[in-house]
């Protein structure tokens, strides 16, 4: 169940910002951020204007992310090339949290252990109630046959669907092909 929590001050403890200069989204975590929230908070920090994304759908995004408990960033690609994830093929967090947000979007994730890798975490992997910071650039609409395909599978062989634009203030500066 997705449910924003706009009466949480989400934004005093876990101010997300833009860096100008590289364009990277960083996470800045208050010691007395309080405790985890217990649901899926799914805000849009930018609200952007392209098309919807789908449950099935591919995106395309450069993202951070962190663990609540520490703050300690435990992955990214704002360094790296744009990626590009199967919703069917992410924690369930990524995949209610995006569903229905827009391209251009920049959105802020708080995602439980349970809809993410659990409080245990997966073989070394970060564990707990996590925080993500996602700038979604493009999506590609996926058909529920293709969608159910093997993830390795539909990272080689796309829908016949191009992306939807990049918008400018969110493309990389670089070209990521060339990295």
């Amino acid at each position: 169940m997705l449910r924003v929590l706009s009466k949480l001050p989400i934004r005093s403890f876990l101010p997300s910002s833009l860096n100008e200069t590289t364009g990277k989204a960083e996470l800045k975590f208050a010691d007395d951020r309080g405790e985890a929230p217990h649901e899926l908070v799914a805000q849009d920090l930018i609200t952007g204007t392209g098309a919807e994304v789908n449950e099935n759908d591919a995106v395309y995004v450069r993202y951070i992310g962190a663990q609540w408990s520490d703050g300690k960033v435990f992955d990214g690609n704002y360094d790296k090339q744009v990626a590009n994830f199967q919703l069917n093929g992410v924690i369930k967090g990524w995949k209610q949290g995006l569903k229905g947000k827009k391209v251009g979007s920049r959105v802020e994730l708080v995602v439980p252990s349970e809809l993410a890798y659990g409080e245990e975490g997966q073989n070394g992997g970060p564990k707990g109630t996590l925080v993500f910071v996602v700038d979604i650039l493009a999506t590609v609409p996926m058909s529920p046959a293709h969608a159910s395909a093997q993830p390795s599978q539909q990272a080689k062989e796309p829908s016949s669907a191009s992306p939807t634009a990049i918008p400018s203030s969110l493309a990389p500066t670089a070209d990521p092909t060339k990295q």
